[in-house]
Protein backbone atom coordinates (compact mmCIF):
# COMPACT_ATOMS: atom_id res chain seq x y z
CA UNK A 1 0.00 0.00 0.00
CA UNK A 2 1.33 3.57 -0.91
CA UNK A 3 -0.54 6.53 0.85
CA UNK A 4 1.13 9.94 -0.75
CA UNK A 5 1.48 13.04 1.55
CA UNK A 6 0.28 16.17 0.64
CA UNK A 7 2.41 19.48 1.73
CA UNK A 8 0.42 21.91 0.31
CA UNK A 9 -1.16 24.77 2.62
CA UNK A 10 -4.44 24.82 1.44
CA UNK A 11 -4.62 21.00 1.44
CA UNK A 12 -3.06 19.54 4.93
CA UNK A 13 -2.47 16.32 5.50
CA UNK A 14 0.41 13.38 6.26
CA UNK A 15 0.69 9.90 5.55
CA UNK A 16 3.49 7.25 5.60
CA UNK A 17 3.87 4.05 3.02
CA UNK A 18 1.97 0.99 4.94
CA UNK A 19 -0.76 3.53 6.91
CA UNK A 20 -2.51 6.28 6.56
CA UNK A 21 -2.62 8.97 9.36
CA UNK A 22 -5.46 11.65 8.36
CA UNK A 23 -4.98 14.83 10.12
CA UNK A 24 -8.23 16.96 10.30
CA UNK A 25 -8.93 18.24 13.95
CA UNK A 26 -10.31 15.07 16.27
CA UNK A 27 -13.96 14.81 16.40
CA UNK A 28 -14.68 16.80 12.78
CA UNK A 29 -15.77 13.30 11.22
CA UNK A 30 -18.73 11.41 12.36
CA UNK A 31 -21.06 8.74 11.38
CA UNK A 32 -23.73 11.74 11.05
CA UNK A 33 -21.82 14.03 8.93
CA UNK A 34 -19.58 12.03 6.89
CA UNK A 35 -20.74 10.04 3.48
CA UNK A 36 -19.14 7.72 1.09
CA UNK A 37 -19.69 7.91 -2.51
CA UNK A 38 -18.25 5.63 -5.40
CA UNK A 39 -19.77 4.38 -8.99
CA UNK A 40 -22.11 1.65 -9.02
CA UNK A 41 -18.99 -0.87 -9.79
CA UNK A 42 -16.54 0.22 -7.56
CA UNK A 43 -19.08 0.49 -4.30
CA UNK A 44 -20.34 -2.68 -5.51
CA UNK A 45 -16.68 -4.44 -5.62
CA UNK A 46 -15.77 -2.97 -2.64
CA UNK A 47 -18.77 -4.46 0.00
CA UNK A 48 -18.65 -7.71 -1.90
CA UNK A 49 -14.95 -8.02 -1.60
CA UNK A 50 -14.41 -6.05 2.15
CA UNK A 51 -16.06 -7.03 5.46
CA UNK A 52 -15.01 -4.01 6.84
CA UNK A 53 -16.56 -1.40 3.74
CA UNK A 54 -19.87 -3.59 4.06
CA UNK A 55 -20.48 -3.25 8.01
CA UNK A 56 -20.14 0.41 7.75
CA UNK A 57 -22.54 2.53 9.04
CA UNK A 58 -22.11 5.49 6.68
CA UNK A 59 -24.57 6.06 3.87
CA UNK A 60 -23.39 4.95 0.41
CA UNK A 61 -24.32 7.23 -2.49
CA UNK A 62 -24.52 5.93 -5.93
CA UNK A 63 -23.11 8.40 -8.45
CA UNK A 64 -25.17 8.91 -11.61
CA UNK A 65 -23.25 11.37 -13.07
CA UNK A 66 -19.26 13.42 -12.60
CA UNK A 67 -20.89 15.68 -9.75
CA UNK A 68 -21.36 15.54 -6.53
CA UNK A 69 -24.90 15.16 -6.00
CA UNK A 70 -26.23 19.04 -3.81
CA UNK A 71 -27.69 17.07 -0.93
CA UNK A 72 -23.86 16.17 -0.03
CA UNK A 73 -22.19 18.68 -0.92
CA UNK A 74 -22.80 19.87 3.04
CA UNK A 75 -20.93 16.47 3.73
CA UNK A 76 -17.58 15.09 4.83
CA UNK A 77 -17.01 12.94 1.60
CA UNK A 78 -15.13 9.96 1.33
CA UNK A 79 -14.78 9.61 -2.51
CA UNK A 80 -13.82 5.81 -3.62
CA UNK A 81 -12.84 5.07 -7.18
CA UNK A 82 -10.13 4.19 -9.81
CA UNK A 83 -8.35 6.94 -11.29
CA UNK A 84 -10.03 6.55 -14.81
CA UNK A 85 -13.87 5.15 -13.37
CA UNK A 86 -17.12 6.52 -14.96
CA UNK A 87 -18.09 9.67 -12.78
CA UNK A 88 -15.82 9.00 -9.68
CA UNK A 89 -12.93 9.04 -11.83
CA UNK A 90 -13.69 12.81 -13.11
CA UNK A 91 -14.35 13.89 -10.04
CA UNK A 92 -11.21 12.79 -7.67
CA UNK A 93 -9.53 13.87 -10.69
CA UNK A 94 -10.89 17.35 -10.36
CA UNK A 95 -9.91 17.58 -6.88
CA UNK A 96 -5.93 16.70 -7.73
CA UNK A 97 -3.05 18.14 -8.60
CA UNK A 98 -1.41 17.21 -11.72
CA UNK A 99 1.65 15.69 -10.12
CA UNK A 100 -0.66 14.27 -7.81
CA UNK A 101 -2.79 12.05 -10.83
CA UNK A 102 0.74 11.30 -12.14
CA UNK A 103 2.36 9.86 -8.77
CA UNK A 104 -0.84 7.51 -8.43
CA UNK A 105 -0.53 6.23 -12.20
CA UNK A 106 3.27 5.84 -10.87
CA UNK A 107 1.76 3.73 -8.36
CA UNK A 108 -0.16 0.83 -10.25
CA UNK A 109 -1.95 -1.34 -8.15
CA UNK A 110 -1.31 0.53 -5.10
CA UNK A 111 -4.20 2.44 -3.23
CA UNK A 112 -3.66 5.84 -2.48
CA UNK A 113 -5.53 7.91 0.40
CA UNK A 114 -5.73 12.06 0.01
CA UNK A 115 -7.32 14.09 2.37
CA UNK A 116 -8.17 17.14 1.28
CA UNK A 117 -10.51 20.22 2.67
CA UNK A 118 -14.07 20.02 0.65
CA UNK A 119 -14.55 22.86 -2.25
CA UNK A 120 -18.39 22.76 -1.44
CA UNK A 121 -18.76 23.48 2.63
CA UNK A 122 -16.02 25.48 4.66
CA UNK A 123 -14.77 23.56 7.60
CA UNK A 124 -15.53 19.98 5.42
CA UNK A 125 -13.18 17.08 4.39
CA UNK A 126 -12.84 15.09 1.15
CA UNK A 127 -10.91 12.30 1.56
CA UNK A 128 -10.22 10.66 -2.09
CA UNK A 129 -9.76 6.79 -1.76
CA UNK A 130 -8.25 6.30 -5.40
CA UNK A 131 -6.30 3.35 -6.88
CA UNK A 132 -5.35 1.75 -10.83
CA UNK A 133 -8.08 -1.10 -10.20
CA UNK A 134 -10.45 -1.70 -8.49
CA UNK A 135 -8.84 -3.56 -5.35
CA UNK A 136 -6.23 -1.01 -5.02
CA UNK A 137 -9.22 1.57 -4.64
CA UNK A 138 -10.58 -0.79 -2.12
CA UNK A 139 -7.46 -1.19 -0.25
CA UNK A 140 -7.29 2.17 -0.26
CA UNK A 141 -10.92 2.97 1.35
CA UNK A 142 -9.59 0.63 3.72
CA UNK A 143 -7.19 2.25 5.38
CA UNK A 144 -8.81 5.74 5.05
CA UNK A 145 -11.80 3.78 7.28
CA UNK A 146 -9.32 2.47 9.63
CA UNK A 147 -7.58 5.94 10.02
CA UNK A 148 -11.22 7.86 10.72
CA UNK A 149 -11.97 5.33 13.45
CA UNK A 150 -8.96 5.74 15.25
CA UNK A 151 -9.03 9.33 15.18
CA UNK A 152 -12.76 9.53 16.30
CA UNK A 153 -13.70 6.24 18.45
CA UNK A 154 -15.12 4.13 19.07
CA UNK A 155 -15.45 1.43 16.35
CA UNK A 156 -19.01 0.88 17.30
CA UNK A 157 -20.20 4.10 15.71
CA UNK A 158 -18.82 3.40 12.40
CA UNK A 159 -19.44 0.13 11.93
CA UNK A 160 -21.93 -2.47 12.50
CA UNK A 161 -20.33 -5.56 13.79
CA UNK A 162 -21.57 -8.98 12.74
CA UNK A 163 -23.38 -9.34 16.20
CA UNK A 164 -25.19 -5.96 15.88
CA UNK A 165 -26.52 -7.41 12.68
CA UNK A 166 -27.17 -10.75 14.29
CA UNK A 167 -28.77 -9.36 17.25
CA UNK A 168 -31.31 -6.74 14.96
CA UNK A 169 -32.46 -9.83 12.65
CA UNK A 170 -32.80 -12.01 15.47
CA UNK A 171 -35.38 -9.54 16.64
CA UNK A 172 -37.20 -8.97 13.55
CA UNK A 173 -38.12 -12.83 13.79
CA UNK A 174 -38.45 -12.97 17.53
CA UNK A 175 -41.97 -13.99 18.39
CA UNK A 176 -43.94 -13.41 21.83
CA UNK A 177 -46.42 -15.42 22.41
CA UNK A 178 -49.10 -13.81 24.87
CA UNK A 179 -50.73 -16.86 26.40
CA UNK A 180 -49.46 -19.00 28.79
CA UNK A 181 -47.12 -22.00 27.80
CA UNK A 182 -48.28 -25.54 27.79
CA UNK A 183 -48.01 -27.55 30.54
CA UNK A 184 -45.59 -30.07 30.92
CA UNK A 185 -47.90 -33.06 31.15
CA UNK A 186 -49.52 -32.42 28.18
CA UNK A 187 -46.48 -32.22 25.96
CA UNK A 188 -45.59 -36.25 27.20
CA UNK A 189 -45.59 -38.22 24.40
CA UNK A 190 -46.74 -41.97 24.25
CA UNK A 191 -44.19 -43.38 21.74
CA UNK A 192 -46.27 -46.32 21.71
CA UNK A 193 -49.57 -44.88 20.54
CA UNK A 194 -51.16 -46.34 17.53
CA UNK A 195 -52.59 -43.60 15.35
CA UNK A 196 -56.64 -43.51 14.44
CA UNK A 197 -57.21 -44.97 11.16
CA UNK A 198 -60.20 -42.11 11.12
CA UNK A 199 -60.47 -38.98 12.73
CA UNK A 200 -64.06 -37.11 12.87
CA UNK A 201 -63.95 -33.44 11.86
CA UNK A 202 -63.87 -32.59 15.13
CA UNK A 203 -60.81 -34.63 16.32
CA UNK A 204 -58.99 -33.07 13.07
CA UNK A 205 -59.67 -29.58 14.10
CA UNK A 206 -58.56 -30.06 17.38
CA UNK A 207 -55.44 -31.92 15.96
CA UNK A 208 -55.25 -28.60 13.70
CA UNK A 209 -55.38 -26.47 16.15
CA UNK A 210 -52.65 -28.02 18.61
CA UNK A 211 -50.17 -28.45 15.97
CA UNK A 212 -50.63 -24.34 14.98
CA UNK A 213 -49.81 -23.63 18.96
CA UNK A 214 -47.13 -25.79 18.87
CA UNK A 215 -45.77 -23.65 15.77
CA UNK A 216 -46.07 -20.91 17.16
CA UNK A 217 -45.04 -21.68 20.75
CA UNK A 218 -42.38 -24.06 19.75
CA UNK A 219 -41.09 -24.11 16.18
CA UNK A 220 -37.95 -21.73 15.85
CA UNK A 221 -38.58 -20.71 12.07
CA UNK A 222 -42.17 -19.88 12.99
CA UNK A 223 -41.67 -15.98 12.91
CA UNK A 224 -39.04 -16.11 9.83
CA UNK A 225 -42.16 -18.41 7.86
CA UNK A 226 -44.93 -16.51 9.78
CA UNK A 227 -44.23 -13.18 6.78
CA UNK A 228 -47.73 -11.49 6.86
CA UNK A 229 -49.27 -13.35 8.76
CA UNK A 230 -48.56 -16.93 6.65
CA UNK A 231 -49.19 -19.38 9.56
CA UNK A 232 -52.80 -18.25 10.66
CA UNK A 233 -53.95 -17.80 6.82
CA UNK A 234 -53.06 -21.32 6.53
CA UNK A 235 -54.53 -22.21 9.70
CA UNK A 236 -57.66 -20.88 8.33
CA UNK A 237 -57.79 -22.69 5.08
CA UNK A 238 -56.77 -26.11 7.12
CA UNK A 239 -59.80 -25.62 9.31
CA UNK A 240 -62.17 -24.92 6.18
CA UNK A 241 -61.18 -27.44 4.34
CA UNK A 242 -61.39 -29.84 7.56
CA UNK A 243 -64.54 -29.06 8.35
CA UNK A 244 -66.02 -30.23 4.43
CA UNK A 245 -65.75 -33.54 5.82
CA UNK A 246 -66.98 -35.82 8.16
CA UNK A 247 -64.00 -38.34 8.71
CA UNK A 248 -60.30 -38.10 8.03
CA UNK A 249 -57.21 -40.14 7.43
CA UNK A 250 -53.96 -39.59 8.70
CA UNK A 251 -52.86 -39.65 5.49
CA UNK A 252 -55.26 -37.41 3.92
CA UNK A 253 -54.76 -34.92 6.43
CA UNK A 254 -51.03 -34.98 6.57
CA UNK A 255 -51.23 -34.39 2.54
CA UNK A 256 -54.00 -31.49 3.48
CA UNK A 257 -50.93 -29.86 5.82
CA UNK A 258 -48.71 -29.99 3.10
CA UNK A 259 -50.22 -28.63 0.96
CA UNK A 260 -51.08 -25.30 3.04
CA UNK A 261 -47.83 -24.97 4.56
CA UNK A 262 -45.82 -24.82 1.53
CA UNK A 263 -44.01 -21.60 2.44
CA UNK A 264 -41.85 -23.20 4.61
CA UNK A 265 -38.58 -24.50 3.42
CA UNK A 266 -37.33 -26.54 6.30
CA UNK A 267 -35.37 -29.39 5.88
CA UNK A 268 -35.76 -30.22 9.46
CA UNK A 269 -39.19 -30.02 9.24
CA UNK A 270 -41.10 -33.10 8.79
CA UNK A 271 -45.49 -33.80 9.48
CA UNK A 272 -46.14 -37.80 8.55
CA UNK A 273 -44.05 -38.72 5.73
CA UNK A 274 -44.18 -34.94 4.02
CA UNK A 275 -41.19 -33.00 4.35
CA UNK A 276 -40.61 -29.42 4.03
CA UNK A 277 -37.46 -29.00 2.61
CA UNK A 278 -35.30 -30.89 0.30
CA UNK A 279 -31.67 -31.10 -0.14
CA UNK A 280 -29.90 -29.09 -2.47
CA UNK A 281 -26.27 -28.63 -3.99
CA UNK A 282 -24.30 -25.74 -5.12
CA UNK A 283 -23.00 -26.07 -8.59
CA UNK A 284 -20.34 -23.98 -9.95
CA UNK A 285 -17.82 -23.32 -12.07
CA UNK A 286 -14.19 -23.25 -11.52
CA UNK A 287 -12.67 -22.20 -14.74
CA UNK A 288 -14.70 -19.28 -16.36
CA UNK A 289 -13.61 -16.01 -13.80
CA UNK A 290 -15.68 -12.99 -14.46
CA UNK A 291 -14.93 -9.15 -13.26
CA UNK A 292 -16.98 -6.96 -12.87
CA UNK A 293 -16.96 -3.93 -15.39
CA UNK A 294 -19.63 -0.52 -16.38
CA UNK A 295 -22.09 -2.57 -18.25
CA UNK A 296 -22.12 -5.95 -16.11
CA UNK A 297 -19.76 -9.16 -15.71
CA UNK A 298 -17.24 -9.80 -18.38
CA UNK A 299 -14.76 -12.66 -18.93
CA UNK A 300 -11.97 -12.77 -21.49
CA UNK A 301 -11.24 -16.00 -23.67
CA UNK A 302 -8.81 -16.61 -26.27
CA UNK A 303 -7.95 -13.18 -25.72
CA UNK A 304 -11.40 -11.15 -26.59
CA UNK A 305 -13.42 -9.73 -23.78
CA UNK A 306 -16.81 -11.27 -23.60
CA UNK A 307 -19.59 -9.37 -21.92
CA UNK A 308 -22.66 -11.25 -20.19
CA UNK A 309 -25.60 -10.76 -21.50
CA UNK A 310 -27.40 -13.12 -19.88
CA UNK A 311 -27.40 -17.07 -18.50
CA UNK A 312 -29.80 -19.17 -19.46
CA UNK A 313 -32.00 -16.54 -20.32
CA UNK A 314 -32.25 -14.61 -16.82
CA UNK A 315 -30.50 -12.06 -15.31
CA UNK A 316 -27.21 -13.01 -14.55
CA UNK A 317 -27.34 -11.56 -11.08
CA UNK A 318 -28.81 -14.87 -10.28
CA UNK A 319 -25.91 -17.05 -10.62
CA UNK A 320 -22.91 -14.76 -9.81
CA UNK A 321 -21.16 -15.25 -6.63
CA UNK A 322 -18.00 -13.23 -5.25
CA UNK A 323 -15.19 -15.61 -4.84
CA UNK A 324 -11.53 -15.84 -4.98
CA UNK A 325 -9.19 -17.40 -7.54
CA UNK A 326 -6.50 -19.76 -7.11
CA UNK A 327 -3.94 -16.49 -6.61
CA UNK A 328 -6.17 -15.00 -4.18
CA UNK A 329 -7.97 -13.02 -6.33
CA UNK A 330 -11.23 -11.52 -6.14
CA UNK A 331 -13.37 -12.57 -8.70
CA UNK A 332 -16.68 -13.70 -9.41
CA UNK A 333 -17.78 -16.84 -10.39
CA UNK A 334 -21.01 -18.75 -11.34
CA UNK A 335 -23.03 -20.74 -9.90
CA UNK A 336 -26.73 -22.39 -9.11
CA UNK A 337 -28.13 -24.29 -6.12
CA UNK A 338 -29.55 -27.42 -7.54
CA UNK A 339 -31.41 -30.36 -6.76
CA UNK A 340 -28.90 -33.73 -6.67
CA UNK A 341 -28.92 -35.81 -10.11
CA UNK A 342 -30.95 -38.85 -10.00
CA UNK A 343 -28.53 -41.67 -10.68
CA UNK A 344 -30.78 -45.10 -12.30
CA UNK A 345 -29.53 -48.54 -12.72
CA UNK A 346 -29.48 -49.63 -16.27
Amino acid sequence: MIVLAIWAVSFPGHSSAGGCNLQAPPGELRPDNTVILANKVDARFSRDFSTLLKHLRLEWVILDGATVPEAMQDKNLILVGRLEATHSGEIIRGLMTAGEIEAIRAAEGQGVVLEKDSPWAEGKRVILCAGTDLLSALNAAEDAVRAIIARAPPASTWIRTTFDAAHEYVDRLRFTWEDAELPLAELTMDVGAKPRARLSAAQAAEDVERLFYLFSHGYAGYAFFSQDGAFDQAEGRILEAVSARSTWSAEDLEQLFHEQLDFISDCHMKIGDYSYGEHLDFWYDTSLELALGWEGYQFTADDTLYAVASINDQDPEVFVYPSLNARGEPIYRLGVLSEPVMHFAP
